[in-house]
């Protein structure tokens, strides 16, 4: 995959739509930076991350034929890629936690923001937004943030740990419309609290107790209340307490 290094910048998905629009890109091509000042995560969230010591970085994948109501698998797979190295990296407990975090332990070693562009009914592009941390020491402010080297307590070489994620993320989409099921199989598996009881904080102010039993082919969360019959939430909808 091209990439293209820049020292700063506000966003690195923001940077691929613009160019999408100036542009006709038919191949992938990854956007990285050494200083992202205006990162953005999930839920209108900033991402915050120490200039020189992570990996901020978005990849431009197209589509061919990929069903727009499929996109979910684009998660997955990004998901997945990301645990598979880590997982390398013998980092312990790896979990992805809904729908796209991944987790050592009880801690946020990743965030994930994909955004995609459709052409009529299917998936043209995707813009994967991602920020690993990987040598920064201190999150003030943030408990439940941690870091490859927080965890592991040894630094790593970013250039050698992009590529790893590169190379894993191109085995994962280039052939994503194959493995639709076993993609969702095997993110289940993987999946952060999937079968114990825990409570989530609802977007109308309630809170739930109930069980993760997995996630629907749209994405969205199965959750078996204490009392009552599966529910299914969407990305704004529900958020976990851990």
């Amino acid at each position: 995959m091209e990439i293209i290094k820049i020292d700063a910048i506000g966003s690195t998905n923001s940077y691929l739509k613009d160019l999408l629009l100036k542009e006709s890109l038919d191949k992938p091509l990854v956007v990285q930076t050494q200083d992202q000042f205006g990162g953005r995560g999930q839920r209108g969230n900033t991402w915050v991350s120490e200039p020189g010591k992570n990996l901020t970085f978005s990849v431009l994948w197209p589509f061919e034929g990929l069903p727009a109501q499929d996109q979910f698998q684009v998660n997955m797979a990004v998901s997945l890629a990301l645990f598979k190295v880590l997982n390398d990296y013998e980092l312990p407990d790896v979990k992805v936690k809904w729908p796209n975090d991944i987790l050592s332990g009880n801690t946020k070693i990743c965030g994930i923001l994909i955004e995609n562009l459709l052409r009529g009914p299917y998936l043209a592009h995707s813009i994967i937004g991602i920020g690993l941390n990987v040598n920064q020491r201190s999150f003030i402010g943030l408990p439940k943030a941690n870091s490859m080297a927080g965890v592991m307590r040894h630094s790593y070489d970013l250039d050698t740990v992009l590529m790893a994620l590169l190379m894993a993320l191109e085995d994962n989409l280039k052939d994503i419309q194959l493995h639709g099921k076993a993609l969702k199989q095997t993110y289940e598996h993987h999946l952060f609290r999937k079968g114990e009881p825990v409570v989530f904080d609802l977007s109308s102010g309630e809170t739930l107790e109930g069980t993760i039993m997995g996630v629907t082919d749209l994405g969205q969360l199965r959750v078996l209340p204490t009392n009552g019959f599966e529910r299914r939430f969407g990305f704004q909808e529900i958020k976990l307490r851990y």
